[in-house]
């Protein structure tokens, strides 16, 4: 970059930065979203099923509000499409009443309902929201336009009754050939925790599975953004930035964004290891709150403790298909760590304490048939975390 670069040009490369790598808010340009395409043709297949309805679900930071959005953005003009966010406080009733309000102001500002239809439909909605009174709600806004309803943050919602009337509500939906497709989304392992085992009910329900990005897609992110941003990452950091993310985008976004931030404020045409410190020291003050205060409930201690090696090594673990690891899958890791050899016993007090509320918990535990405990995160964002940690502080060089 040249000497008389202006302030306002920083400004507005870092704007440029903050638009193509977007850590706190989805990704809502389809160019930018890499490794999804086989869950938005699902979703745009279940569009073309009439009754059909879907489920986004999977870890937290992998990216499913991403998804949502650029499926929004694809299928609108075709269909009338918006999305909410749902809360602790909602129930059934107050979700859709609030979703009719969505409707409301998406309509006035898309013109694609005449508002005295809209006005109707709500009036009739304001005394009972059953799910009969929803289903003819729905029903004479789609006679009009197809409807397609995304709640997202659907498993924050805490009325334990709200799954199987959702379920129900598709059901009906369904059977009436009514052309107003849900779709919900929400932290879950699988379709029956999201919908608390009242999937079954809900026919024709597309099952859209969030898995973690493999390491060809997390470079894919960097890469796509580079292009857009002219500005060219060395390989080796795009290898450190992979390593670090543990397959989830989020972190991708995060680190790409603070290394491409350093490299404008720098005047700099290209991301290079030389901003490797700078970009873990920024990544780790602009992290989630809640991770933050995760990460240090679990490495805090009035004694000398090495409750954030580790957690390191149960970031370094090798895993299985659900996040879970043994007390034996730590030995390698920790002792690399510690640089010198450990044991279980070592350790395993330690462990066990990680996985105790007091301590966030930093760690969730299980026993499977075996009868022998294993771990996972309990939050997986605080896997990566971690690791930017253990690699600023010097502990590790991935």
């Amino acid at each position: 970059m040249t000497d008389d670069f202006s302030f306002n040009n920083i400004t507005q490369a870092l704007d440029a930065v903050n638009a193509v790598f977007v850590p706190s808010a989805p990704v809502s340009d389809q160019e930018l979203l890499a490794g999804r395409t086989e869950q938005l043709f699902r979703l745009i297949e279940m569009t073309r099923t009439a009754g059909a309805h879907a489920a986004i679900y999977g870890e937290r930071g992998v990216g499913k509000t991403s998804v949502a959005s650029v499926f929004e953005l694809m299928i609108h003009g075709e269909f009338f499409a918006t999305r909410m966010n749902c809360s602790a406080e909602d129930d059934f009733a107050s979700l859709w009443l609030s979703m009719a309000d969505f409707i409301s102001e998406e309509a006035g500002v898309s013109g694609a309902f005449n508002p005295s239809e809209i006005e109707q439909a709500r009036e009739a909605l304001a005394y009972s929201q059953t799910a009969n009174d929803i289903a003819r709600f729905l029903k004479r806004l789609s006679e009009k336009k197809s409807l397609v309803l995304l709640f997202d943050e659907f498993d924050v919602v805490g009325d334990s009754r709200i799954s199987e009337q959702f379920a129900n509500l598709m059901k009906a939906l369904s059977d009436l050939r009514i052309q107003a497709h849900i779709v919900v989304i929400g932290v879950a392992e699988d379709i029956d925790a999201l919908l608390e085992g009242h999937a079954s009910v809900a026919r024709g329900l597309q099952q859209v599975k969030m898995p973690r990005l493999s390491d060809d897609e997390l470079r894919d992110i960097i890469i796509r953004g580079s292009r857009k941003l002219n500005l060219s990452f060395d390989e080796e950091l795009i290898e450190k930035i992979v390593a670090l993310s543990q397959g989830l985008p989020h972190y991708t976004h995060l680190l790409a964004q603070q290394a491409a931030s350093s490299a404008v404020i720098a005047r700099k045409d290209s991301v290079g290891s030389e901003l490797w410190g700078t970009t873990l020291s920024a990544a780790l003050q602009r992290a989630q709150q809640q991770i933050v205060d995760l990460y240090q409930s679990a490495t805090v201690s009035a004694k000398k403790a090495m409750f954030g090696d580790i957690l390191v090594a149960c970031a370094l673990a090798k895993k299985d298909k659900q996040g879970f690891f043994r007390p034996t899958d730590l030995v390698e890791p920790l002792s690399r760590v510690l640089d010198r050899r450990v044991g279980i016993p070592g350790f395993i007090k330690s462990l066990a304490l990680l996985a105790d509320p007091e301590r966030g918990p930093a760690l969730e535990t299980r026993v499977f048939a075996d009868k022998r405990p294993r771990y996972r995160f309990a939050n997986p964002l605080l896997q990566p975390y971690a690791l930017i940690a253990a690699e600023e502080q010097g502990k590790i060089h991935l």
